[in-house]
């Protein structure tokens, strides 16, 4: 009974970590968009 509690919190803890991998990479891609399109546009964007 214990060693299925401890398999459980083994897979969660790593699904967590995997999750957090992803919405990391995400974060990044969206950031390099960002300041790609910001340095692309540079300062004609009042224009």
């Amino acid at each position: 009974m214990n060693d299925d509690g401890d398999r459980q919190q083994r897979f969660e803890r790593a699904r967590r970590m995997r999750n957090y991998a992803i919405a990391g990479v995400l974060l990044f891609l969206v950031l390099l968009f960002f300041f790609m399109t910001i340095v692309r546009l540079g300062g004609h964007v009042a224009d």
